[in-house]
């Protein structure tokens, strides 16, 4: 090589060193900068996912002040609260705060759970099954029980089972209890959890250094508006959070983890009420918005779903009857169901002129059978309710107001199943399907796990005046739970000794 091509060559390592030299003095200036100026205030790592890829995982990140953001659980409850209708230990669990390493003096309890044992829907969380079943169990047993309530609303079994490795486990728990369900079976947007999650623990080690950093967050804070903006998911079909196989396969992994560390798994199959109406729940986030992009988060498909003009037969005195007191969030929900305003005679004629148009048009015939049924004209609701599923045998909303009707008619057989029928095509709403119900007590018989059959129980002491809206019970029904907790659990301890 000759002098003349050394030199190049050194010349160019030259320029290229002192190129990344100016570049990394500039960062380092810009990050003081920065940091003098107070921009970019740390955050929490995840604040957020893709909006419309995964909405609840939004909603659920900020509900009620009392969740965050946490990449490997999607989110869970934030520690240290005090607030009067819940409070949690350092850990951002409820109850008092339980050291890992256990007692064997004492019975260690571990529950997997929503909402429910949660204590949402009850005025007093304090209230729940949970509390109720450490109760009952000390007074039995004579022994301390140490409940570890690791239930946090808006989870499905997917975000139970991560929690059992990562945390559960530590405590080495005597038994796993396991109420998982309503939330599986929902629409989330076009992402699964198992996709969610393994989204945001790709490269955490490394997002977890650069967060340090306030060029990092800067850049964040202008790019991820941009994706959410540009992202396109055309052509692409709403997913439910946990589809069957995969809840089948949670719930058999909780199993075999549990028992591979020693612990007893209960199971129970999940009530819910059947004259709560369909997807309701869901309608009054379909103007949320994303708190970084600025972007509405439920996925436009979704929300052309819950935005159609679809009237329910809503009974608010039968609401009244069974669910006693409808607090304010709950008269919110159903109150933004679409209803016809004006005059019944006026509204059926104006469809029926719009049908000569749309002969097939099911949510037009809907409506008409709405209006006969607010007439209690109720064969002729059924007549066009009967023709509205001819067309669109799939609509939750027509197969609801159709057993409404039955149930105005005292046929409670055929009543109930329709309301089965619109609680099982609902994916817009938080409430198990019968077919995962079903995984549940095939997986409890094939695998010879104790199963409590709640369902069955709410159904034969009352079902929808054990609830206080669409999938909460009341405090009867958190007493009910506890009573068949405590008898399963009695009983495995007194086969054991």
């Amino acid at each position: 090589m000759t002098d003349k091509k050394i030199d190049q060559k050194i010349s160019l390592s030259r320029k290229i060193s002192y190129g990344i030299i100016a570049a990394v003095l500039v960062l380092i200036i810009l990050e003081i900068t920065l940091r003098l100026a107070g921009l970019f205030p740390a955050r929490k790592l995840f604040e957020k996912s893709q909006s419309s890829a995964s909405w609840q995982e939004n909603l659920f990140a900020g509900f009620m002040g009392i969740h965050e953001p946490a990449p490997e659980l999607l989110w869970k409850m934030k520690p240290n609260l005090n607030k009067t209708f819940v409070q949690t230990n350092s850990r951002g669990l409820t109850g008092r705060l339980i050291p890992y390493e256990k007692d064997t003096a004492k019975l260690r309890i571990l529950v997997l759970g929503d909402s429910t044992p949660l204590g949402i829907g009850l005025k007093d969380w304090d209230n729940s099954y949970v509390w109720l079943l450490q109760e009952f169990l000390e007074r039995q047993l004579g022994r301390e029980v140490e409940i570890v309530n690791a239930s946090t609303a808006g989870y499905t079994s997917r975000q139970g089972l991560e929690y059992l490795r990562e945390e559960g486990l530590k405590y080495d728990p005597d038994f796993v209890l396991v109420y998982l369900g309503n939330n599986d079976a929902s629409y989330n947007g076009y992402l699964s959890d198992s996709a969610l999650m393994a989204q945001a623990s790709e490269y955490i080690g490394l997002k977890k250094v650069l967060n340090n950093f306030k060029i990092y967050r800067m850049l964040k804070s202008i790019l991820i508006p941009l994706k959410s903006g540009t992202k396109d998911y055309e052509g692409l079909e709403l997913q439910v959070r946990v589809p069957p196989h995969r809840f089948e396969n949670n719930l058999a992994e909780i199993i075999e983890i549990s028992r591979k560390n020693g612990a007893g798994v209960i199971l129970n199959t999940i009530p819910v009420p059947l004259t709560w109406p369909p997807g309701v729940e869901f309608k009054v986030f379909t103007t949320g918005r994303d708190t970084v992009s600025g972007q509405l988060f439920m996925p436009q498909k979704q929300r052309e779903i819950l935005e159609q003009k679809m009237s329910l037969a809503l009974d608010w005195e039968m609401f009244r009857q069974q669910y006693g007191q409808i607090d304010p969030w709950s008269q919110r929900v159903l109150q933004s169901a679409y209803t016809d305003s004006g005059s019944i005679v006026e509204n059926i004629a104006g469809y029926r002129r719009l049908l000569e148009g749309d002969s097939s048009n099911s949510g037009y015939l809907n409506n008409i059978g709405v209006l006969y049924w607010q007439s209690e004209e109720y064969d002729s609701a059924r007549i066009y309710l009967k023709k509205a599923l001819s067309y669109d045998p799939a609509d939750p909303s027509v197969m609801y107001n159709m057993g409404m009707t039955f149930l105005k008619q005292g046929m409670t057989d055929s009543a109930d199943h329709y309301l089965r029928m619109a609680r099982d095509y609902d994916y817009n709403s938080l409430r198990i399907k019968s077919d995962y119900n079903e995984i549940i007590e095939n997986i409890s018989q094939n695998k010879g796990i104790p199963l409590i059959d709640l369902k069955a129980d709410f159904e034969r002491l009352g079902r929808e005046k054990l609830f206080v809206d669409h999938c909460h019970p009341n405090q009867i029904g958190h007493r009910i739970i506890a009573e068949q907790l405590t008898d399963k659990i009695l009983e495995i301890i007194n086969s054991q000794n």
